[in-house]
């Protein structure tokens, strides 16, 4: 018979009487509970042997074979008398220890909450709330594999709690499904490590991941973290708070962060660096955001880019930080939008320090609102481009803001403050391909241009184009602020033989001799003579009279 020890009397308890003398032959009787029907006990574990009932005790208030024990899973009443039969007291609802009805797990014992209206529960309930990667075995100290056990706790719960720890994953895992909740202790202590080249692929919608670092070491997948699949299932809908995405410093052959098929997730906060390109944005869809982040790659001259944009539909980096590498941007497709970032570029003694920082061969790229400094850009035919309202500082000495190549249909440009690093420096500067749309003319009179252009540029949706036999394209760059240039530049569009437009919020250090690159329009020069008078002339000037007075000053 299975029993278990009374947890009354169950081992050598002593009884006293009510006042506090030793019962000697007193009478223990055992019953049903709730009943007055007995109910017997046993002398041991092996419950064989049964005891009188009552149990008589010895001289010493004791039960005479030291222990009882009860039924498994009866509940039990016991009378307690005196040697004359005289109750001293009773106890019901005694139950064996371990057995039925007594503290053996979790689910037995009550979580009474604070506070009013608080409804309790078992402990088991509350514990379950959360489910930590742990409950399934995982170790989480950086040592042991921890694959299979969270797989198995990825099968049994959609919410999981990851206790800090570095857990070793050596095998590829797709996440599927909605409303996953993964959360940890912050991103620098919950470490999920992907080796044997392994790759974890997000899919799914509505998901939630909160601090966490998912870190990719160097012998995990070349795209160790993959969100949707592409022809497949799309990831979407979702967020990242909190996060940090972490690649291998010493190799460039990572694809660390690679959206495929993935549109409406954000990015919140999140740290993303290293890694030989830190975010590959190849999507079906898009609509991402990207908010906050700190998105870095090691300052070296291997081929690390930040931000590679194949495909998508407009997909936000707002209020980002995105620095210390040689290619900040790759963008040849889609739609991508800067807001209110700060952008520095790792510049490189190769090439004068002019090493491209950003290639915009394609799509439309908006840079609005941001701090740029060290940008070289190289921007191509396919490309369309928007600069408003940023902040360029030191391209590369001697420049600001320079663009290495531009053949391009749509360019606009307009309310950005461009500011070179010493008044010795040039605060704009573009070198054109074939077919050119602008002259930029050095104080050394060097001319990066040719004049060959159909191509098109808008500022203020306004569309300036060929304007004269020579093919030369009216090029409206409005409302730019230019400080500490040098005397002896001169910012032109057309060439020596025709010209455009070129409208300026303000352009400080500009003289206006007749010998010191006067204003210029079209082949008409414009200057201020010694006198004060206002002059202009079709061709160059030869001397500080040349012309035509059309002003004086009074």
């Amino acid at each position: 018979m299975a029993v278990n020890l009374s947890a009354l009397a169950g081992a050598g308890q002593q009884f006293f009487d009510n006042s506090g003398v030793i019962l000697s032959g007193g009478k223990l009787y055992s019953y049903a509970a709730g009943t007055t029907t007995p109910q017997a006990t046993y002398t041991s574990a092996s419950g064989s042997t049964a005891h009188t009932n009552p149990i008589v005790l010895n001289s010493a208030g004791r039960v005479a074979t030291g222990e009882i024990w009860l039924t498994a899973g009866s509940n039990y009443k016991f009378a307690l008398y005196t040697s004359t039969d005289v109750l001293i007291t009773t106890w019901d609802n005694i139950t064996g220890i371990n057995g039925t009805g007594i503290t053996s797990n979790a689910s037995n014992v009550t979580y009474d909450p604070a506070g009013t209206g608080a409804v309790a529960t078992t402990v088991q309930a509350k514990l379950r709330e959360s489910v930590s990667v742990k409950d399934f075995g995982a170790v989480g100290n950086g040592i042991a594999d921890d694959t299979a056990a969270i797989q198995t706790a990825i099968a049994a719960s959609k919410a999981l709690y990851w206790p800090s720890g570095t857990y070793n994953i050596s095998s590829s895992i797709t996440l599927s499904g909605n409303s996953i909740a993964w959360f940890g202790d912050g991103y620098e202590n919950s470490i999920i490590n992907l080796t044997s080249s392994a790759s974890i692929i997000f899919t799914g919608n509505r998901n939630t991941f909160s601090e966490l670092n998912f870190k990719a070491s160097s012998t995990a997948s070349t795209t160790p973290f993959v969100l949707g699949v592409t022809a497949g299932t799309a990831f979407f809908d979702s967020s990242f708070t909190n996060c940090k995405f972490q690649g291998n410093a010493t190799t460039n052959a990572q694809s660390l962060l690679s959206l495929n098929n993935a549109y409406i997730n954000t990015f919140t906060s999140c740290m993303i660096f290293f890694g030989g390109t830190v975010i590959n944005i190849n999507s079906v869809g898009g609509r991402n955001t990207f908010q906050g982040c700190s998105i870095r790659a090691t300052q070296d001259a291997n081929n690390d880019q930040l931000i590679k944009h194949v495909a998508g539909d407009s997909n936000y980096f707002i209020g980002c930080d995105i620095e210390t590498c040689t290619l900040i941007v790759n963008i040849s497709g889609g739609l991508v939008n800067f807001q209110n970032c700060y952008f520095e570029a790792a510049l490189r003694s190769a090439d004068a320090g002019l090493s491209t920082s950003a290639i915009l061969s394609g799509g439309m790229s908006t840079f609005d609102s941001c701090y740029i400094s060290n940008m070289i850009f190289s921007v191509y035919t396919a490309a369309a481009i928007v600069f408003k309202s940023n902040y360029f500082l030191k391209a590369a000495a001697p420049l600001a803001l320079y663009f290495r190549e531009i053949t391009l249909p749509y360019m606009h440009i307009e309310g950005n403050f461009v500011t070179p690093q010493s008044s010795a420096s040039v605060g704009l500067f573009m070198r054109v391909a074939s077919p050119s749309i602008i002259q930029y003319t050095t104080d050394d009179g060097t001319t990066f241009a040719t004049a060959t252009v159909t191509n098109y540029c808008y500022v203020n949706q306004e569309r300036c184009r060929d304007v004269n036999t020579a093919s030369f394209i009216k090029f409206l760059y409005s409302n730019n602020e230019y400080v500490g240039m040098p005397s002896t530049q001169e910012l032109r569009v057309g060439s020596s033989s025709g010209g455009g437009i070129v409208s300026t919020k303000r352009h400080s250090s500009f003289t206006s001799t007749w010998s010191d690159y006067p204003l210029t329009l079209g082949n008409y020069f414009f200057w201020v003579d010694a006198t004060g008078d206002f002059r202009i002339k079709s061709g160059a000037p030869t001397s500080d009279t040349d012309g035509t007075v059309v002003g004086t000053q009074t």
